[in-house]
């Protein structure tokens, strides 16, 4: 995929969902688990139901080793390990799946410009007789979506720095409670200097339904939290928002030490514009006391955020969950 469509596929989002009252869906979920005879939102068996973990424990000696036979995955691990171990195998595989994928990209690629060359080391004459055992193992796989197809191409590209993890410690968090909550997978994206309405991917991060929007901005990387305070401003600045704007379903977030202006300025501008079914937007409470539970979104909707030193940045929330366990991690 080339640069350009790559940027393209990032920047375009939805469909959106039906609108989620936080609030609404961490109540239905404690309602349904509370009513239900087992746990629904867990994945240990030490807690379920003991009706329910008594069935297996009913079942004769032969059906379980059956089962546990039948969803036995030990064959396919000492397989994987084996491929790792031996050196010819793993440069077999290695090199099979970049050649794959270097098809792909010279089949897709439509533009006129020179390729680059690419430095390949020659194969041997003869592979290893176990480099040939494994070609036809995987030649008889059965299953349809393992070989890439020229299709990939539009889910498959090169690293970038957005895939890397900049976030070097958990960010605490001041609301912390034992109550079981939501987790918000939220993505963020950064728009482009050089690209006309364009927008790439910057981080992605996992908050939990009682932190606020505060919390959130503070854990976004951006080049702005880099700079150092001026000396006699570390209190102010740790107190909260420098100033910030988060429009979030028709409802304005402000934050910093001029909420009040900040809006009012904004809410000015976009009158006198005077644009033709503009949606009417509201003021909202301070972000450092607005918490994600307080909110009513649409996943695979962006939302705009800007804040002090001219950062813009756009979030959208991919996924709403219910906690799985009641000691939860902070913001991350």
């Amino acid at each position: 995929m080339s640069v350009g469509s790559g940027r393209a596929h990032e920047s375009i989002f939805g469909p959106p969902s039906a609108l989620i009252d936080i609030s609404e869906f961490l109540k239905s979920a404690n309602n349904l688990e509370a009513s239900h005879p087992c746990h629904l939102f867990t994945s240990t068996a030490s807690s379920i139901a003991g009706n329910a973990n008594g069935e297996w424990l009913n079942l004769p000696p032969s059906e379980r080793d059956r089962i546990q036979e039948e969803c036995r995955i030990d064959d396919i691990q000492k397989e994987l390990h084996n491929v790792v171990d031996d050196p010819a195998l793993y440069n077999h595989v290695t090199n099979s799946h970049e050649a794959a994928v270097q098809s792909i990209y010279e089949s897709t690629e439509t533009s006129n410009r020179r390729k680059r060359k690419r430095v390949t080391i020659a194969s041997p004459a003869r592979d290893a007789s176990s480099v040939d055992v494994l070609k036809e193992k995987i030649e008889a796989t059965q299953l349809k979506s393992w070989p890439l197809s020229l299709s990939s191409a539009l889910f498959i590209r090169t690293p970038k720095q957005a895939d890397h993890n900049t976030l070097t410690t958990i960010i605490a968090s001041a609301s912390d409670t034992m109550t079981r909550q939501a987790v918000l997978f939220i993505t963020v994206f950064n728009p482009l200097g050089w690209g006309h309405r364009q927008i790439a991917r910057g981080s992605q991060h996992a908050v939990l339904s009682s932190q606020t929007l505060d919390e959130f901005l503070k854990a976004i990387p951006c080049p702005y939290h880099r700079i150092p305070k001026p000396i006699g401003e570390s209190e102010i600045a740790d107190s909260g928002s420098d100033g910030a704007l988060a429009c979030i379903e028709g409802a304005l977030y402000a934050g910093g030490q001029n909420q009040g202006v900040l809006t009012s300025n904004l809410l000015g501008h976009l009158q006198r514009l005077e644009e033709q079914n503009s949606v009417p937007l509201t003021n909202g409470s301070p972000i450092e006391k607005t918490a994600f539970a307080s909110l009513s979104v649409k996943l695979q909707t962006p939302y705009w955020l800007v804040h002090s030193g001219d950062c813009e940045h756009y979030f959208t929330i991919d996924q709403i969950r219910y906690e799985l366990e009641s000691v939860h991690p902070k913001l991350h």
